[in-house]
């Protein structure tokens, strides 16, 4: 079950990543479908209230630019919102020589079951931490990493992104 929730927040995070890079992060209304509330005897709503997944999202910069990084918080917040899952965003802030340290804390601290990580700066920092720490999960995006099997890969084409910003246009 953990692995198709960590397909789904890969696939949201995805998803919304692409919308928004086509889009431009204007905001509108979100007019889906609000899900079925559960009732109280319904198993599904007991597992959940047991434990959340907990995700930690490294940011090797900073957030409030409207750029790259913004756009996958956005994505965990929804998913946050919509799967009930805890979101941690650390923000490694400008100096690079912090990053694999400030990313290494939050892998040792072994608060988090799947670690969100991305550009291409982390890619190294990254692989090197995976293999330290084999039991940790991370989601890496804007990259392809192969034969680390803790890693799950996120990376899309910006070409596509425009695609469905002009289908939702259509639309």
């Amino acid at each position: 079950m953990k692995k198709s929730l960590l397909g789904k927040i890969g696939a949201s995070l995805l998803i919304l990543s692409m919308a928004l890079t086509g889009c431009g992060g204007g905001s509108g209304a979100d007019n889906a479908a609000k899900p079925k509330e559960a009732s109280k005897g319904d198993a599904k709503t007991d597992a959940s209230a047991e434990k959340k997944l907990s995700v930690g999202y490294y940011v090797s910069g900073n957030l409030r630019d409207s750029g790259f990084f913004d756009s996958a918080k956005e994505g965990l917040d929804k998913a946050e919102k919509e799967l009930g899952i805890e979101v941690k965003t650390v923000q490694g802030g400008a100096n690079q020589s912090d990053w694999p340290t400030g990313l290494e804390s939050m892998v040792a601290s072994k608060k988090y079951e799947v670690i969100v990580v991305g550009t291409s700066q982390m890619k190294e920092t990254t692989i090197d931490l995976a293999k330290r720490y084999p039991e940790q999960k991370f989601i890496y995006f804007d990259e392809t990493i192969t034969d680390v099997p803790n890693i799950y890969s996120v990376r899309y084409n910006q070409r596509e992104g425009s695609f469905l910003a002009g289908a939702f246009a259509a639309m």
